[in-house]
This record gives structure tokens, C-alpha cells and sequence, in this order.
């Protein structure tokens, strides 16, 4: 094992790893009013880049027509 990570009152859920960076999308306790997060971080050290709510985030989708 290179590292930990915690996130207290968190659970991992998914992990994606991208050009070493591991993805992690974190879900509350069950019956919480807490929302999920999602966090980037170092899949060398385990430094955390950053945690987001991700209700925040604006989801843009690209719609290509039917062919």
C-alpha cells in the first residue's frame, strides 16, 4: 500500500484513475442528509487536489444528430 485516504462519515463508492490522478466519488451514510462528494487525488502520494459537492457542478452535454 502507497497510501490512505479518510474521509470521515464517508464512504468510497467509485474510484476512476486519469493520467495518476484517482477519482473518487464518496456517499454518505445511509438515512443522511449529507450530500455525496467527489474528490481528485495523487495516486502517487494520496495529496487530495480537490472535494466538490456535486450538486454544484454545471453537467453540459454534447447532442450530436441522429445520422
Amino acid at each position: 500500500m502507497l497510501w490512505h485516504a479518510s474521509f470521515p462519515g464517508y464512504t468510497p463508492d467509485q474510484l476512476a484513475m486519469e493520467d495518476g490522478v484517482v477519482f473518487a466519488s464518496l456517499a454518505p451514510p445511509p438515512e443522511s442528509s449529507t450530500p455525496a462528494r467527489l474528490v481528485a487525488l495523487s495516486a502517487g502520494t494520496g495529496a487530495v487536489y480537490w472535494e466538490r459537492d456535486p450538486r454544484n457542478f454545471m453537467y453540459l452535454a454534447e447532442v450530436s444528430p441522429a445520422s
